[in-house]
C-alpha cells in the first residue's frame, strides 16, 4: 500500500541473523525483494531509541530527510539533526544479500555476533536477539497502551 510517498507494510517479520567479522548482516529475502521494487538498494542505517538501528530504504529515507530539513532551525533541533546525521551510515547490498553495520552501531545495539531484523513497516529495526524476549515479556501491557492510543487518533 503506497500512503504519499512512504510505503507501508513493506517490510514485515522478525527474522535472526548472524553478523560476520567484518559487520556484514544478512538481509532477509523478503526484505532485499521489497527494496529492489521500490528503491535502488542503498540503505541508511541510523542509531535508534532503545539500543536500536533503524535501516531506511533510498526513497523513505528522502522523505525522512525532507522532513528533518524543513524543521525550524532551534537548538534543540539542530542537535537533534546532528545526532541523526552523525549516526548514520549507508551501505548497499551486496551480492550475497548483505549489508555492513559499522562497529560503533553494532556496540549501540550491544552485540557484534547477533541481530534480529524487525520489519517496521516502512522501515527495519535492528535490535538485539535478548530484546525479543523483553518484548514478548511486556506484549499485554505495550499492546493495550499503544491499542488505546491507536483508537484515539
Amino acid at each position: 500500500m503506497i500512503v504519499g510517498d512512504s510505503v507501508i507494510n513493506r517490510f514485515i517479520g522478525t527474522y535472526e541473523y548472524s553478523v560476520d567479522s567484518k559487520g556484514r548482516v544478512n538481509v532477509p529475502a523478503k526484505f532485499r525483494r521489497s527494496i529492489d521494487s521500490c528503491s535502488d538498494t542503498t540503505l541508511y542505517i541510523r542509531m535508534a531509541p532503545n539500543n536500536a538501528l533503524w535501516i531506511y530504504p533510498e526513497d523513505v529515507w528522502q522523505a525522512e530527510a525532507e522532513k528533518l530539513a524543513r524543521l525550524p532551525k532551534t537548538p534543540k533541533n539542530l542537535k537533534y539533526y546532528s545526532m541523526v546525521y552523525r549516526s548514520m551510515t549507508d551501505s548497499v547490498i551486496d551480492s550475497q544479500g548483505r549489508i555492513t553495520i559499522s562497529g560503533k552501531q553494532l556496540s549501540h545495539v550491544g552485540t557484534a555476533s547477533k541481530v534480529a531484523l524487525v520489519g517496521m513497516g516502512d522501515f527495519i529495526e535492528v535490535i538485539h536477539p535478548d530484546a525479543l524476549v523483553q518484548d514478548t515479556e511486556d506484549f499485554d501491557e505495550l499492546f493495550y497502551s499503544a491499542a488505546a492510543e491507536f483508537e484515539h487518533e
